[in-house]
């Protein structure tokens, strides 16, 4: 076994895989993933960092740079989420359900219906309009990003022959509001302030019915809330996986590495859900099969890694090497094309430290920007069952989507983790058995 620092030779293979792709146009994917714990925790890394249970999501070539004691890997479930919140959607989302301005204009409108229209009910129902208006223009414009996945493992590490089968799903989108009900809300608030402030005379108040409208012709003032246009969405994706990773370690340029592959049969499913402020008050919403389209293909993750003499790791993966575009029933374009991330690790005997870097850009899911993450993190070792992670991620595009996380191995097959930021939280849970 080699020593740190390697030599030129045996890393030419691996240079010449990194520039094919990063010399192609495809030089952007979906966001590198983590959603088990001990990467988690860990800010993020695991490129070079073996365990049977998460090698299919990280290296497959891991799967055979294993301790010569791990036999079997039983991991069931994995599950991990996080919530990227920038815009304080969920706090001013909260704020306008608590608020009622729908329902207080609701009201307004039936108090101005009942038993003929005063000036004073116009008013009110002028400034709840308003108040309406202004709680929508709040929430117009901002998002919020969710990532959720759980996924199943069972591994059977092996420098000759290691093997995984991991069945995994995924999903990321984003959720914005968009606000379109300007003019609408103008002609009203323009109509009812000019009744309210005027005699009050039945020539008045029939121009405000000319104004306003009765659609329905129950000698009502329409409900504006049920002509408006404005609407909160969420696009996104999901994407279920079933993989079997083959991994096994050989000789390249007379020095000794792992290589892995994970052939995958991929079921990709794009939304773009829709729901405005009409139809949530009629209770007309879009049926989910309006809303997505499915899609079913293959794709393949590579990945090398080799071990040194003095505890250091480097490893190399390749992800969905065949780019897979999805079109949303709305005509908006996803694409998975290839990532690329290296790994570096050094391990001793009570820790192990270690670093991530993505080399290709991150594209968006839907309406997030885009990343590029660098990750670092330590796992420490305490009383021979357990283990402390602490991590940190860096965005190289967006440093508020920097992320400090820490998680905990208990030593009874639990593991947990969580992620935190002022726009950012996450959490993960695992639970399985090594042996």
């Amino acid at each position: 076994m080699s020593s740190w620092p390697p030599s030129r030779r045996p890393l030419r293979a691996i240079a010449a895989l990194l520039g094919l792709i990063l010399g192609s146009s495809a030089v952007e994917a979906i966001p590198f993933f983590s959603f088990d714990p001990r990467s988690m925790g860990m800010g993020s890394v695991g490129v070079a960092v073996a365990s049977p249970g998460i090698a299919p999501f990280y290296n497959p070539a891991l799967l055979a740079a294993s301790r010569d004691d791990d036999d079997l890997s039983v991991q069931l479930p994995i599950i991990g989420a996080r919530v990227y919140d920038p815009d304080e959607f969920v706090d001013n989302l909260n704020h306008f359900i608590d608020e009622d301005y729908i329902g207080r204009v609701e009201d307004a409108f039936d108090e101005l219906n009942y038993d003929g229209q005063t000036r004073a009910e116009a008013r009110k129902a002028a400034d709840e309009i308003l108040a309406l208006s202004s709680g929508l223009q709040v929430l117009s414009g901002r998002r919020i990003q969710v990532e959720l996945a759980g996924a199943t493992v069972i591994g059977i590490p092996s420098r000759k022959y290691g093997m995984a089968l991991s069945i995994s799903g995924w999903t990321a989108g984003a959720g914005y509001m968009r606000y379109k009900d300007a003019a609408l809300v103008q002609n009203y608030m323009d109509v009812l302030y000019t009744y309210a402030d005027s005699q009050g005379s039945i020539a008045d108040t029939l121009t405000m019915y000319e104004s306003l409208g009765d659609m329905n012709n129950d000698d009502e003032i329409d409900d504006p809330t049920t002509m408006m246009e404005s609407e909160i969405a969420f696009e996104g994706l999901v994407v279920s996986e079933v993989g079997l990773s083959f991994a096994r370690e050989v000789t390249l340029f007379n020095h000794r590495m792992s290589v892995g592959i994970q052939p995958k049969a991929v079921t990709a499913i794009v939304f773009d859900y829709h729901e405005s402020i009409k139809s949530g008050a009629n209770d007309d919403l879009p049926e989910w099969s309006d809303v997505n389209i499915m899609y079913q293909n293959f794709n393949l993750d590579v990945g090398m890694a080799k071990d040194y003499a003095n505890g250091w790791r480097t490893g190399v993966v390749m992800r969905n090497i065949f780019k897979q575009d999805y079109t949303a029933p709305n005509g908006t374009r996803v694409s998975i094309e290839p990532q690329v991330r290296l790994g570096v690790s050094k391990m001793s005997t009570w820790y192990l430290l270690a670093m991530d870097m993505d080399l290709t850009v991150n594209d968006s899911v839907a309406y997030e920007e885009e990343t590029r993450f660098i990750a670092f993190g330590a796992e420490l070792y305490y009383m021979r069952w357990g283990a402390l992670r602490v991590g940190y991620r860096v965005n190289t595009f967006d440093t508020s989507r920097n992320v400090s996380s820490i998680g905990f191995d208990i030593g009874t097959a639990i593991d947990v983790a969580f992620a935190y930021s002022k726009v950012e939280k996450g959490a993960a849970l695992q639970i399985g058995f090594s042996y």
